[in-house]
Protein backbone atom coordinates (compact mmCIF):
# COMPACT_ATOMS: atom_id res chain seq x y z
CA UNK A 1 0.00 0.00 0.00
CA UNK A 2 2.71 2.78 0.54
CA UNK A 3 5.41 0.83 -0.84
CA UNK A 4 6.62 4.74 -2.75
CA UNK A 5 8.51 4.91 0.90
CA UNK A 6 10.64 1.85 0.44
CA UNK A 7 13.06 3.91 -1.74
CA UNK A 8 13.32 7.37 -0.30
CA UNK A 9 15.80 8.79 1.49
CA UNK A 10 15.23 9.75 5.31
CA UNK A 11 15.32 13.38 4.09
CA UNK A 12 12.50 12.84 1.79
CA UNK A 13 10.06 10.74 4.04
CA UNK A 14 10.63 13.18 6.69
CA UNK A 15 9.62 15.99 4.20
CA UNK A 16 6.56 13.28 3.42
CA UNK A 17 5.72 13.39 7.10
CA UNK A 18 5.29 16.89 7.39
CA UNK A 19 2.88 17.02 4.30
CA UNK A 20 1.13 14.09 5.48
CA UNK A 21 0.63 15.89 8.71
CA UNK A 22 -0.50 19.38 7.28
CA UNK A 23 -3.27 17.18 5.03
CA UNK A 24 -4.63 15.90 8.47
CA UNK A 25 -4.64 19.13 9.88
CA UNK A 26 -6.96 20.28 6.26
CA UNK A 27 -8.89 17.81 7.01
CA UNK A 28 -9.26 18.24 10.58
CA UNK A 29 -10.32 21.95 9.47
CA UNK A 30 -13.43 20.20 7.06
CA UNK A 31 -14.75 18.09 9.45
CA UNK A 32 -15.19 20.52 12.03
CA UNK A 33 -17.19 22.91 9.41
CA UNK A 34 -19.32 20.00 8.98
CA UNK A 35 -20.00 18.84 12.22
CA UNK A 36 -20.58 22.91 12.99
CA UNK A 37 -23.09 22.94 9.97
CA UNK A 38 -25.05 19.50 11.33
CA UNK A 39 -25.75 21.29 14.87
CA UNK A 40 -26.81 24.43 13.15
CA UNK A 41 -29.65 26.09 14.86
CA UNK A 42 -30.08 22.98 17.31
CA UNK A 43 -28.52 24.78 20.63
CA UNK A 44 -32.13 25.97 21.45
CA UNK A 45 -33.27 22.68 22.66
CA UNK A 46 -30.68 23.13 25.51
CA UNK A 47 -33.18 25.35 26.95
CA UNK A 48 -35.25 22.08 27.72
CA UNK A 49 -32.48 20.55 29.94
CA UNK A 50 -33.41 16.92 29.75
CA UNK A 51 -35.68 16.39 27.05
CA UNK A 52 -34.06 18.97 24.74
CA UNK A 53 -30.97 16.81 24.96
CA UNK A 54 -32.00 13.48 23.57
CA UNK A 55 -33.99 15.91 21.17
CA UNK A 56 -30.32 17.52 20.16
CA UNK A 57 -28.74 14.25 19.86
CA UNK A 58 -31.63 12.92 17.59
CA UNK A 59 -31.90 15.40 15.14
CA UNK A 60 -27.58 15.66 15.14
CA UNK A 61 -27.19 11.86 14.55
CA UNK A 62 -30.45 11.91 11.44
CA UNK A 63 -28.81 15.18 9.56
CA UNK A 64 -25.08 13.20 10.05
CA UNK A 65 -27.07 9.83 8.65
CA UNK A 66 -29.41 11.19 5.95
CA UNK A 67 -27.85 14.33 4.78
CA UNK A 68 -25.36 15.37 2.22
CA UNK A 69 -23.21 16.34 5.47
CA UNK A 70 -23.13 12.97 6.68
CA UNK A 71 -21.80 11.95 3.09
CA UNK A 72 -18.74 14.73 3.16
CA UNK A 73 -18.19 14.08 6.79
CA UNK A 74 -18.04 10.31 6.09
CA UNK A 75 -15.28 10.54 2.74
CA UNK A 76 -13.72 13.27 5.60
CA UNK A 77 -13.16 11.01 7.70
CA UNK A 78 -12.12 8.14 5.59
CA UNK A 79 -9.38 10.20 4.04
CA UNK A 80 -8.17 11.16 7.91
CA UNK A 81 -8.20 7.70 8.64
CA UNK A 82 -6.38 6.72 5.29
CA UNK A 83 -3.63 9.53 6.03
CA UNK A 84 -3.10 8.83 9.94
CA UNK A 85 -2.32 5.41 8.80
CA UNK A 86 0.29 6.43 6.26
CA UNK A 87 1.84 8.35 8.91
CA UNK A 88 2.16 5.96 11.01
CA UNK A 89 3.87 3.69 8.46
CA UNK A 90 6.34 7.09 7.80
CA UNK A 91 7.13 7.42 11.13
CA UNK A 92 7.97 3.90 11.36
CA UNK A 93 10.07 4.36 8.54
CA UNK A 94 12.16 6.90 9.95
CA UNK A 95 12.73 5.32 12.96
CA UNK A 96 13.79 2.12 11.43
CA UNK A 97 16.43 3.72 9.60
Amino acid sequence: MFEKYNDMSTDQIKEELTRIEEQIEILKKSEKEIEKAARKNLFWWFFLPLFGFFVFNSLVSRRKRDTELGVRLSEVKGAMITLELEQKYVETKILNK
